[in-house]
């Protein structure tokens, strides 16, 4: 598969199945172009569903984005109107390894989602804010009010979600 064909099956209308994203992953993740195009058409409204769940498979396998690329993958976090899209980045940023020049833009993606109408994006900004205060303290106090906003969401999962943080990171909160 070359960069326009990519672009052009990313970009076709209509709902893209894990399965179907799977094929593409596994024919272009050898590609020294790929990521960079990922997160171009991660941009794009047509493509940020289908590129933003490559590019978290990517992360979930173990792979990385170099500095360059987590800032504009980040950038497209806070740029995006797509919830699902929002969540993938979120979900990602909770499992790969953050450059520190990037914590605040991290901190402001996440911390801007807390409120998010989206009680998915509310759940995993708590996580993504709280994994930054264990990367460096200068952060807990960011995620001790993520926390605490979290404890009074009127849903359940984003309560749960908040117990699970507390449990995995007590020291932190102390």
């Amino acid at each position: 598969m070359n960069q326009n064909a990519f672009k052009r099956v990313l970009c076709e209308s209509g709902e893209h199945s894990a399965e179907r994203l799977e094929k593409v992953y596994q024919v272009v993740q050898g590609c020294d172009w790929w990521l960079d195009e990922a997160l171009l058409l991660a941009s794009l409204s047509e493509a940020s569903l289908s590129a933003t769940w490559l590019l978290k498979r990517h992360i979930d396998l173990g792979g990385s984005l170099d500095t360059v690329q987590q800032k504009r993958f980040v950038l497209i976090g806070l740029a995006s109107n797509q919830w699902q899209a929002r969540m993938h980045i979120l979900q990602s940023l909770d499992r790969m390894c953050i450059e520190p020049e990037h914590y605040p833009t991290v901190c402001q993606f996440a911390f801007a989602s807390k409120e998010d109408p989206n009680k998915f994006i509310r759940a995993w900004s708590c996580s993504v804010v709280c994994r930054l205060a264990v990367l460096d303290e200068k952060y807990q106090p960011f995620a001790s009010a993520a926390l605490a906003l979290a404890e009074a969401d009127e849903a359940a999962s984003v309560r749960a979600r908040v117990r699970q943080l507390r449990k995995k990171t007590p020291t932190v909160f102390e």
